[in-house]
């Protein structure tokens, strides 16, 4: 059985220890490589372990699967339940996000 190991800002733990479920990486061809998972169960206003922006790697059985960095965290309620969703996006959005900014600063027809 494969073991699924999250590292995030060089802190590795399985999945369940850190209360994260349904993980799910959205590989794309000349986009931003995507991890979501949901952290079930923690309350809307608690504190997160980790920063938008804090690096994440996802590996099974030792191996890297994925690598990015936290760039979305949406908290969601319910009158039944309360979560946090988490995005880790891959290289490839630094590389879209940075191309936006400096052509933005030198280029005025951008």
């Amino acid at each position: 059985m494969s073991t699924w190991t999250l590292t995030i800002n060089n802190s590795a733990k399985t999945a369940a220890e850190w209360g994260a479920s349904d993980l799910r990486v959205n590989l794309a061809n000349q986009s931003a490589d995507t991890l979501t998972f949901t952290l079930d169960g923690t309350a809307y206003d608690s504190s997160l372990p980790f920063a938008h922006g804090s690096l994440v790697s996802l590996h099974q059985d030792n191996t890297r699967v994925f690598h990015g960095r936290v760039t979305a965290i949406r908290r969601a309620a319910t009158p039944m339940s309360e979560g946090i969703s988490v995005t880790v996006s891959g290289p490839w959005w630094w590389l879209e996000t940075s191309l936006s900014c400096s052509c933005a600063r030198c280029c005025p027809m951008a």
